[in-house]
């Protein structure tokens, strides 16, 4: 017998998904090799990143796309690999517009979130703004993406960055992104990503970052169409 396939729905994050949004990245990217470095303390790493996360998403919000698949109904995915006990977001993706403003009071924000962990997150931006090619040519850049450990291998992430690279031709927009461990640089070698710049250094053990760039689909009609 035919298992039944789930339909998912992208939809656009309001103002109240921005915690479990910032949650599920966190918890997502909490066993990266990146982020145990960032934050050593394992009871900590979690929470850490979710603060930082959040500032990141709530700007996102006004200055790019926040895209969330929510999880199935509980009916429609019982037993299926403890994809039953899903809460919040199935999968997500935060785009920003670049150029865009800086995040307001960014610094106090980010010590804040981050507290005496601050310097390793400031250390991984500095490479990640030295890393980021074309800063003033209107491009969308891939700040994270994230897919709930119970729901991997079920094409949630390459649905969500299909639509998106989708939107993105129709106006011959270019994107940047940070691939996160090899597995995801192949992924985005498949969607017509490049690499751009050498992969980050930083004093860690383990998979680096991927910076990647795709260039914009060529436009075929002409302005006001």
């Amino acid at each position: 017998m035919n298992t039944p396939q789930t339909r998912h729905r992208i939809r656009t994050a309001v103002e109240a998904d921005v915690p479990p949004v910032a949650q599920l990245i966190a918890e997502a990217f909490a066993p990266i090799d990146l982020s145990r470095w960032l934050v050593p303390p394992k009871d900590e790493r979690v929470q850490v990143l979710a603060d930082y996360f959040t500032i990141h998403v709530e700007h996102a919000r006004w200055h790019g796309q926040v895209d969330i698949i929510d999880h199935a109904p509980a009916s429609a995915s019982a037993g299926a690999g403890g994809a039953d006990r899903v809460q919040g977001p199935a999968a997500v993706a935060v785009w920003f517009a670049v150029p865009h403003p800086d995040v307001p009071l960014y610094r106090d924000r980010q010590r804040i979130a981050c507290g005496p962990w601050t310097d390793r997150f400031e250390r991984l931006e500095e490479q990640m703004h030295r890393a980021h090619p074309h800063q003033h040519r209107p491009h969308m850049y891939g700040a994270f993406m994230a897919v709930h450990p119970h729901l991997h291998n079920r094409g949630l992430g390459s649905l969500l960055l299909d639509q998106r690279l989708a939107d993105m031709d129709q106006y011959g927009l270019p994107a940047y992104l940070e691939a996160g461990n090899a597995r995801s640089r192949a992924l985005y070698l498949r969607k017509g990503f490049t690499d751009c710049a050498p992969v980050f250094d930083l004093p860690y053990d383990g998979e680096p970052l991927y910076p990647m760039w795709r260039a914009g689909a060529p436009l075929t009609h002409g302005p006001g169409w």
